[in-house]
């Protein structure tokens, strides 16, 4: 199997001894390439020709604003390439910087504490495409990461009753039945039902189950609510 190549972006010794340790344990072979911190000097490295099995893993606890400039630096090199922010203290990112990481072709987040399993998890689904948010984000950055996990799903808030339409999808992924749904979002069970069916016509999935498992992939899921 062909193994994951980090490019880690990163100038603190403690954020490199991370992603060493995950080497020592993934039996994929990760091989792990460091790069300057340096927007202005992306033109001059030599990249990877293509970005599949390749994830870049950027540093953003110490200045988002300038991660940000090195991620739109790097991306304009390799569009494909999917990024991953490397957050130590998810709670001082600010909602303006989550938008900024995204704006900046961020698709996935990491916080430090993930195990060793988890961050491989999060790194091998990256280079499938898929958008993985591995981090304690309170509601308020939780909605600040829409914009990227609907730049994946294509749905749109406040746009022919898209945004409910995303509550039903984060609903579902928790497990809920569509009666549960209904009583959260104050819809019936069977406007429920027809949302879920169209949501599977148009997302590829063949039923509840599967699109549970594609809101899961995408990084759409969150806290069971408590019900009325």
């Amino acid at each position: 199997m062909t193994g994951t190549c980090l490019l880690l972006v990163s100038e603190r010794p403690a954020v490199r001894a991370f992603f060493e340790s995950l080497r020592a344990v993934d039996a994929r072979g990760l091989q792990i390439r460091p790069l300057p911190a340096d927007a202005d000097a992306v033109g001059e490295i030599r990249l990877p020709t293509a970005s599949g099995h390749v994830v870049m893993a950027v540093d953003v606890a110490l200045d988002v604003e300038f991660s940000a400039r090195i991620c739109e630096a790097y991306r304009a090199r390799m569009p494909g390439l999917p990024i991953l922010a490397v957050i130590c203290c998810p709670h001082i990112v600010t909602p303006l910087q989550l938008r900024l990481l995204t704006k900046a072709g961020v698709s996935g987040l990491l916080d430090l504490e993930a195990s060793a399993a988890e961050s491989l998890r999060v790194l091998h689904a990256m280079t499938r495409g898929n958008v993985v948010l591995h981090a304690a984000l309170n509601e308020a950055r939780d909605a600040a990461m829409d914009g990227l996990l609907l730049s994946k799903t294509g749905l749109r808030p406040g746009k022919n009753g898209d945004d409910t339409r995303l509550r039903i999808v984060r609903l579902l992924a928790t497990g809920m039945s569509d009666r549960q749904i209904g009583d959260v979002v104050n819809l019936s069970r069977h406007t429920v039902h027809h949302h879920v069916e169209r949501l599977c016509r148009e997302l590829g999935t063949r039923n509840r189950t599967e699109l549970a498992a594609w809101a899961g992939r995408n990084g759409l899921y969150g806290r069971k609510p408590i019900l009325p």
